[in-house]
């Protein structure tokens, strides 16, 4: 087990808790928790993450939304339920939730941190990356 994988093992404690920038391993990752310490390097500007909390906030809110929509549909003698139906086509609002996400955090990548999201290294790892650093954030384990 290498020095990183074990800071991301004990119980209260953070991968890469300063979010030092490490070197992509050339061989690649086999697990998320290896790769979670180079995500986390790559975010290594406070404003960085700060603009990706941001962006999967709303990103998270507008695909709350987009479910809510379909409630009437499944609930219809629910008369209640009828303002949450949308005045747009559905699908709208599911692409703007995914603009959302990605415009504040490639923002974030190109013009601040200046360098390449990992999306374009490692899309499934990043995504569940970009989960982990927003919880930690919103439940104080890592500071924002």
């Amino acid at each position: 087990m290498s020095g990183i994988e074990k800071q991301t093992t004990g119980q209260n404690s953070l991968a890469n808790p300063d979010c030092k920038p490490l070197q992509w391993n050339k061989t690649g990752y086999s697990s998320f928790n290896q790769f979670y310490p180079y995500y986390l390097g790559e975010h290594s500007l406070p404003i960085t993450r700060r603009l990706h909390n941001v962006g999967t906030t709303i990103s998270l809110a507008t695909h709350a939304r987009f479910w809510l929509s379909f409630l009437p549909a499944l609930f219809p003698n629910a008369k209640q339920l009828e303002r949450l139906n949308l005045s747009f086509p559905r699908w709208k609002l599911f692409a703007a939730g995914i603009f959302s996400g990605y415009f504040f955090a490639w923002v974030s990548h190109f013009f601040i941190e200046k360098n390449r999201p990992a999306t374009f290294k490692a899309p499934v790892y990043s995504l569940m990356g970009d989960m982990k650093l927003w919880w930690e954030v919103v439940t104080f384990q890592r500071a924002f």
